[in-house]
């Protein structure tokens, strides 16, 4: 998965909360996250192992533990998951 699609859907799915996807101009509010997701990937991690080390990194650990943000996550996994089955087809 390339940079720039991990980017996109970090963005759409606003794991933080930040509102950044309803604001002009913040598309790259987590590039730092979708680069080193990215570089992990590339290293064997699985995507949900790869987002929760990268945010975890990047705010804090168990920052996924509650809501909304667990919600998010969950979202942001089946979104790459119908992804990937749809590109295997």
């Amino acid at each position: 998965m390339e940079i720039d699609e991990i980017n996109r859907y970090l963005w759409v799915h606003d794991l933080m909360g930040t509102c950044c996807n309803q604001m002009e101009g913040m598309e790259d509010e987590y590039w730092a996250c979708a680069d080193e997701i990215s570089t992990l990937l590339q290293k064997g991690m699985s995507f949900e192992q790869a987002v929760r080390t990268s945010f975890e990194e990047s705010f804090w650990e168990g920052c996924f533990d509650s809501s909304p943000r667990k919600e998010r996550l969950a979202a942001l996994l089946q979104t790459v998951s119908q992804r990937n089955v749809e590109c295997k087809l």
